[in-house]
């Protein structure tokens, strides 16, 4: 088994609040756009400057009996870790997923579930895209209704260690894997 992680350069941003709020919806962070709202956070300030790096992580199985590494971390900013193996999911089972930013538990984080995502040919109207938000652990309880490939994404923005209120580091991600038939 091998965890095959891709990142892109990160890249600074400046923009308004709202323009940030705009992204974070259209790249799978629409929970994490409503807690920034909720929250208020960007309250007086005209814009943010902010550092945003995009990751993508799948687990591949090359040959059999060798060592597992669905429950390591690869150390980026924000990270999907699954608690249990991917590679032996099947519909009826549930997905257990420790999000990590920064390397530490992020609790009440939300992903998106993306299913339906089977054929190029098919029409985006029939991706299905579920949310659903870590508990107190950062950990995320997905129950896995069809077969075929997932996709779970998720953004995550923090204030960027010892720089200014307007300064933020913005991340999003996504974990790929395939769920079985039922056994």
């Amino acid at each position: 088994q091998y965890l095959i992680v891709i990142g892109l350069a990160p890249r600074v941003f400046r923009e308004t609040p709202a323009g940030v709020i705009r992204f974070l919806k259209a790249e799978g962070g629409s929970l994490e756009a409503a807690r920034l709202e909720r929250e208020n956070t960007f309250a007086g300030l005209d814009s943010v400057i902010f550092t945003h790096g995009g990751y993508a992580a799948t687990i591949a199985e090359i040959g059999t009996g060798g060592p597992r590494v669905f429950n390591k971390a690869a150390g980026i900013r924000l990270e999907f870790v699954p608690v249990n193996d991917p590679s032996h999911v099947h519909v009826g089972d549930t997905l257990h997923v420790r999000m990590l930013g920064n390397g530490s538990p992020v609790a009440g984080i939300g992903i998106e579930l993306a299913t339906g995502l089977d054929s190029a040919t098919a029409a985006m109207s029939s991706v299905t895209r579920v949310p659903f938000t870590a508990d107190a652990k950062g950990v995320v309880h997905i129950p896995l209704d069809k077969a075929g490939r997932v996709m779970l994404r998720s953004a995550y923005a923090s204030r960027k260690a010892g720089g200014a209120a307007r300064e933020w580091d913005v991340s999003r991600t996504t974990f790929v894997f395939n769920v079985g038939t039922k056994h």
